[in-house]
């Protein structure tokens, strides 16, 4: 009997051609989490899009664009490339830029495929962020506040450390917090702390709704 080799994760097989699992705009110049989800991921395509990059040694899933967010999206539609997530971290002061954003989620949108996701991550609480969420409602895009949580100061070479030492850098700074409230509390207010903002894009569910469900024979 013929043996199949069944791969570990949560993907199996290479990916689709032309398309990305993420495309991450103002990745920054090290291009932190697009690196670190390339490595952790090899058999899937991502995308770093930044002005400048500051490193020569990449993983050969990771692609670079030295280009602004728009330019680059406007590119990958030229080029009919589809992206599963986008991920924006840029500053306080181009995010709440409603125009912009409401720009990059026009063209965000053709380079979504359905149930695609941006996430944006900022220190701008939702009260702050209303503007940007019904920009992007309009667009088509369903929103919720997955998570928040804390910056902490990575290790200056965190390219070499290992995901033990991740963890345990990460114990440390929550228990700093769980010990020392006062002191989170007082962090919050100088954007110690940051937000995921997730946006859908033509969400659909595995179960249809309960008014769709009901004209089934």
């Amino acid at each position: 009997m013929l043996k199949v080799k069944h791969s570990k994760g949560p993907f199996r097989g290479p990916a689709p051609k032309g398309l990305y699992q993420t495309i991450d705009l103002a990745a920054g110049p090290e291009a932190w989490h697009a690196k670190m989800q390339a490595k952790k991921l090899p058999s899937r395509e991502y995308l770093a899009v930044d002005f400048k990059f500051d490193f020569r040694k990449k993983p050969k899933n990771l692609h670079l664009m030295r280009k602004d967010a728009l330019t680059a999206l406007k590119i990958l539609v030229a080029k009919k490339k589809k992206t599963r997530h986008i991920q924006i971290s840029m500053p306080v002061g181009r995010l709440l830029n409603t125009k912009y954003l409401e720009a990059v989620a026009k063209i965000a949108k053709k380079v979504l495929i359905p149930n695609g996701k941006i996430h944006i991550i900022t220190p701008v609480s939702p009260k702050d962020f209303e503007d940007v969420i019904e920009r992007f409602k309009k667009e088509g895009f369903s929103y919720r506040l997955v998570e928040r949580y804390k910056k902490f100061p990575l290790p200056l070479q965190y390219e070499l450390i290992t995901d033990e030492d991740y963890r345990r850098h990460i114990e440390r700074i929550d228990s700093f917090y769980k010990q020392s409230p006062k002191a989170a509390a007082y962090l919050e207010n100088y954007n110690a702390f940051s937000r995921e903002y997730e946006f859908t894009y033509r969400l659909k569910t595995a179960i249809p709704r309960k008014r769709e469900r009901r004209k089934w024979p």
